[in-house]
């Protein structure tokens, strides 16, 4: 008797660089999935296609002036720059729809905004069967991570061809029904990580020195600038603080915006400069966490599922994350780690003082933070539930 062949699945990834989303997919596809075969489509080569070729995943690139697209953000409405792009964007459109339809997928699954967008209309239009896995919060009120209101009403349009949305977090979930759309449409999927065996975990740290971590894109509404004010007014405050301390910065500005990483790195002058190391673009984020004791993330606008506070309490380290968003459900306040409003700067320093001087007694929440994600939060638990709802989709008529 012949065995029936695998449904097959095609992922489908706008760019091809290298964050937050690509991280978790790349998680995902990296172990062979007995339930189907995968894919993944690009718009452009990247670090996130050598990350994939590493792997051995089966990827391809359909070449589409992707560059293009990147001066179009969410928060857009229509404007003469948009209406410039359109003999472009037809070009895309029809390519990858093209693609789509000789390959005779039985799911396509878009994992970033403008593949949404794509995929969208090709359900609409060309009876695609899709899903968006969402790693967004759709918001208008956050000047640095908003969506125009073209795009929710595109959203709003295009979503009844939709089979699934698959949202990283309730916070992903409730930020969709707040503007009108189906809760019958959502599932949340939060993404997973295995634990791994962190600096926290050795019994080497010597408790008298300890090193405050910040990892990610220098973009204002991950809350550099704050977290920067934080950390001078800290070395100020030096004089109450029973530890020694030194902050470890990683990442850097997305290209194009250099000048914004020169300015967070001008703002560590004089004297603050040598509590400070600035490590620039890091490909392994494992040697940062190594060398950290407390990681800090620090947005200030709501942060759907972010993926460092996953990482760093994978390793089992003490956490501060910002309240907003998808965080709270990752860290229970004063349990697992705390939660944090880097607005409220004169709060926030107090409580980073009082854990510094009793960092002993804190420390334990860290290895209750990394076995909340191992019992819940592991990647083996996402994978399965990713691929329950992906089986749910593929089935549904």
């Amino acid at each position: 008797m012949k065995t029936a062949e695998k449904p097959s699945i095609l992922f489908y990834n706008f760019g091809a660089k290298f964050g937050g989303a690509e991280i978790v997919l790349l998680k995902y596809l990296e172990k062979p999935s007995q339930y189907f075969d995968f894919k993944v489509l690009l718009n452009e080569q990247g670090t996130f296609y050598d990350e994939l070729i590493k792997s051995g995943i089966s990827v391809e690139v359909i070449g589409t002036q992707a560059d293009l697209f990147y001066a179009v953000r969410r928060g857009d409405s229509l404007s003469l720059n948009l209406f410039k792009l359109i003999p472009a964007v037809i070009q895309l459109f029809y390519r990858v729809v093209r693609y789509f339809k000789k390959n005779n997928f039985d799911l396509v699954v878009s994992n970033t905004y403008k593949s949404h967008i794509i995929l969208g209309l090709a359900a609409k239009f060309f009876k695609v069967k899709a899903v968006w896995r969402f790693h967004d919060i759709v918001q208008r009120e956050y000047t640095f991570n908003q969506f125009s209101w073209f795009n929710i009403k595109l959203m709003k349009y295009l979503v009844s061809s939709i089979t699934k949305i698959l949202s990283v977090s309730q916070a992903v979930t409730d930020s969709f029904l707040d503007f009108g759309f189906d809760p019958a449409k959502f599932a949340v999927v939060h993404n997973g990580l295995d634990t791994i065996k962190g600096r926290s975990n050795d019994g080497s740290r010597n408790l008298n020195q300890l090193n405050i971590g910040w990892i990610g894109q220098f973009a204002a509404w991950k809350g550099i600038e704050e977290f920067i004010r934080l950390c001078k007014a800290l070395i100020d405050q030096k004089d109450n603080i029973q530890p020694d301390f030194q902050f470890v910065i990683a990442g850097s500005a997305l290209f194009g915006n250099e000048s914004y990483e020169k300015q967070i790195e001008e703002m560590v002058e004089g004297s603050y400069k040598a509590t400070f190391t600035f490590l620039g673009h890091v490909s392994d984020s494992d040697a940062f966490y190594q060398r950290i004791d407390i990681y800090f993330h620090t947005s200030i606008a709501p942060d759907p599922f972010p993926t460092t506070v996953l990482e760093a309490g994978s390793r089992g380290l003490l956490v501060f994350a910002s309240e907003l968003g998808g965080a709270r459900e990752i860290v229970n306040d004063d349990v697992t780690g705390f939660l944090i409003n880097m607005r409220d700067e004169n709060t926030t320093l107090k409580k980073t003082i009082e854990v510094l001087n009793n960092f002993e007694k804190h420390r334990g929440k860290g290895a209750k933070l990394q076995a909340r994600i191992n019992d819940e939060l592991s990647l083996v638990q996402y994978r399965a539930h990713f691929e329950a709802e992906i089986l749910k989709a593929i089935q549904a008529s």
